[in-house]
C-alpha cells in the first residue's frame, strides 16, 4: 500500500510553486493565504515560490510538480523513481493529476524547436 503523504500543506506548496511560475499574481496571493492559514511559514511559502521545500520529502514533490510542468521527463523520471523508492507511488499519479488540472504542463520540446 502507497504511503499517502500529499498534505494539505504539501498541495498548497506545489500550488503555489505552480502559480509562481505561470506568473499568476492573483492566484499566488490566494494560495499565500491559504498557506499560512494552514500553518505554512513564511519562510516556506517563500521556498515554495522558488520551486522547493525545507522539508525533504515535500521537495521531492514540488520539484517532481515543476518538472512535469515543464514537460522535464528526465528529471520526472528521476523523481519519481525516488518517490516510488519510499513507497508513494499513489503520491506521484496525484501530482500528475494535480499538474495536469493546473493547465500549466507546457509541451514537450525537441531539438529541433527554436
Amino acid at each position: 500500500m502507497a504511503k499517502d503523504v500529499l498534505t494539505s500543506a504539501t498541495h498548497l506548496r506545489i500550488e503555489i510553486a505552480l502559480a509562481s511560475r505561470a506568473g499568476d499574481g492573483a492566484s499566488l496571493q490566494l494560495l499565500e493565504t491559504d498557506g499560512k492559514r494552514s500553518g505554512l511559514t513564511g519562510a516556506e511559502i517563500d521556498a515554495a515560490k522558488r520551486g522547493g521545500s525545507f522539508d525533504v520529502i515535500a521537495d521531492s514533490m514540488v520539484k517532481f510538480a515543476l518538472a512535469i510542468c515543464d514537460a522535464d521527463e528526465v528529471v520526472a523520471a528521476s523523481i519519481r523513481k525516488k518517490l516510488e523508492a519510499l513507497g508513494m507511488d499513489a503520491v506521484a499519479d496525484a501530482i500528475c493529476v494535480l499538474v495536469e488540472r493546473s493547465g500549466q504542463t507546457r509541451p514537450r520540446h525537441t531539438p529541433f524547436d527554436k
